[in-house]
């Protein structure tokens, strides 16, 4: 173990920072799934509820169209 610990030292890897960094991390990890994603989520949902809604209205409208280009094609073969 105490070669592992040199080998360590010479590479400059100190314990004390790389358990502080750890410490770090898990704060702001926390931090940020407590406080940001919740929003994040939040946003996606609509965003997603939104575009399914603008999908839903153009299929809507394309069969609005076709339905009137077919009462277009009546009325011109009438008028013959």
């Amino acid at each position: 173990m105490e070669i592992l610990n040199e080998a360590a030292l010479n590479i400059g890897f100190d314990w004390r920072m790389a358990l502080a960094q750890l410490v770090n991390f898990l704060i702001i990890f926390y931090l940020l799934k407590r406080f940001v994603w919740g929003s994040i989520k939040k946003t996606l949902a609509e965003r997603k509820a939104k575009i399914d809604k603008g999908l839903e209205d153009a299929e809507a409208a394309e069969g609005l169209q076709l339905k009137a280009e077919q009462d277009y094609e009546k009325r011109v073969k009438e008028e013959d």
